[in-house]
């Protein structure tokens, strides 16, 4: 069975809407924003919410089996934690089939951790849609002490996020040819200090000025592959950047690639 010209299952290009694929996968990030506050999720202060999706939009581009299969294939762990929680992770929560696509949902229901949850969309257009609250955050609020981020845990997300999105769309057979956009958001960013919890002693100007800090890139898959460090260190630096604390790139390069070993 076709749709709009192109295979349901396919990778191919055939067929895809490309001029307005990204005012669609926009209005499908925003009905994922808005699915997660009929979850009860109607705070995002704190959070990463990130978008990644491939460059030509058909709704029906893939189907419900094949994305699942995919993302438990593609979802692994790098170091503590995983990018893309699947039921077979930690948690043991089923993944949700939905008419246009998965979800998966889970919260932590501990009265010190209420507000942290994990939260994804996959839809059939491809579109993976991400929502995780800062662990920082709810320390903050549990302790009320000063909003701040680890560098530690940019670091792993941005690292997971670039793995999941190389691996995940291989797996979906998505041409080596084809552009896919990878967004991160950092949300409640302004005054955020930027530190390691064990660290007392920090730059003053180690502290976020804009409410939102926002990295996007795009890229063939085949050079999301070939260049995987040289993106994810270009991320860290955006983001040490907007903090005010430059890092260095063999620093981050070789904290990338120490990670990424542990897991290949």
């Amino acid at each position: 069975m076709t749709r709009g010209g192109l295979e349901s299952n396919s990778g191919s290009l055939s067929g895809l809407l490309l001029v307005p694929a990204l005012d669609r996968f926009e209005q499908q990030a925003r009905s994922s924003i808005d699915a997660l506050g009929a979850l009860g999720i109607t705070d995002t202060i704190g959070c990463f919410l990130d978008e990644m999706y491939p460059e030509g939009f058909n709704e029906h581009r893939f189907r419900l089996a094949q994305l699942e299969t995919a993302a438990k294939k593609a979802s692994r762990p790098l170091g503590h934690a995983r990018y893309l929680y699947t039921e077979s992770s930690q948690s043991k929560v089923p993944i949700a089939r939905m008419d246009d696509g998965l979800r998966y949902f889970t919260r932590d229901l501990r009265s010190s951790d209420a507000i942290r949850f994990n939260f994804w969309e996959l839809k059939s257009s491809g579109l993976l849609f991400l929502a995780e609250r800062l662990w920082e955050e709810a320390e903050t609020r549990n302790t009320n002490q000063a909003p701040f981020l680890t560098p530690s845990t940019l670091l792993h997300h941005i690292a997971g996020g670039v793995d999941l999105l190389i691996r995940l769309y291989t797996e979906l057979a998505v041409p080596e040819t084809e552009n896919l956009t990878y967004r991160v958001q950092i949300t409640g960013t302004q005054g955020r200090i930027f530190k390691e919890p064990s660290s007392h002693y920090m730059r003053r100007a180690s502290i976020a000025h804009a409410e939102t800090l926002t990295w996007t890139r795009i890229a063939t898959l085949k050079d999301w592959a070939t260049n995987r460090t040289a993106i994810a260190v270009d991320a860290l630096q955006h983001f040490h950047e907007r903090f005010d604390l430059p890092a260095s790139d063999d620093s981050v390069r070789s904290q990338l690639e120490a990670l990424w070993a542990d897991s290949d």
